[in-house]
């Protein structure tokens, strides 16, 4: 599953998600891979297009999903953000988004590998706008890490350490792809 959300409805748009996933999506089929390309998703077409996935990756020895577009971490745990999200409280975010824990759930069906690739380290560009829900700051720069301590066959790469961000990229495609 291939996924590249550019055109964002209420933040910055980002130039290279739609290249990015376009490369990418070639790339695999051109490895053998069978690919589902997805671009510009609402969270409603996320989760369906995860569903979709899910289903295919019963029957896979590998499962991979690569994702470009806005991302953010939130109380530590790590979010991809449609483009229809609208985030103006860190209260109604998590309903907005879909968790990178969802995502790992749809590779792990796979027989022997899944991998989730992330070009979504970037700065959060709600936090302006966004109402908080206590003194503290829960939403962080950057994404956090992920344990995969236990687990086998579980890949996960990020366009960059846990707590920084990553570049969109001014020329046709981010560094990161």
């Amino acid at each position: 599953l291939v996924i590249g959300n550019s055109t964002y409805q209420n933040a910055s748009a980002l130039s290279n998600p739609g290249n990015d996933s376009r490369a990418m999506a070639d790339k695999l089929a051109g490895m053998g891979f069978e690919v589902l390309l997805r671009q510009d998703l609402t969270g409603q077409g996320m989760r369906v297009a995860l569903g979709e996935f899910a289903e295919q990756a019963l029957s896979a020895d590998v499962a991979l999903v690569f994702y470009a577009g806005h991302g953010i971490e939130m109380g530590g745990k790590n979010f991809l953000i449609p483009v229809d999200a609208a985030m103006r409280t860190e209260a109604t975010a998590t309903f907005e988004t879909v968790s990178l824990d969802m995502v790992l759930s749809t590779v792990r069906q796979a027989g022997k590998l899944g991998m989730v690739l992330l070009d979504a380290c970037r700065d959060n560009p709600f936090n302006a706008a966004m109402e908080r829900t206590s003194g503290t700051r829960s939403v962080a720069r950057g994404l956090a890490p992920v344990s995969l301590e236990g687990e086998s066959g579980l890949l996960v790469s990020f366009a960059a350490q846990a707590g920084q961000t990553a570049d969109d990229g001014a020329r046709t495609h981010s560094p990161y792809t």
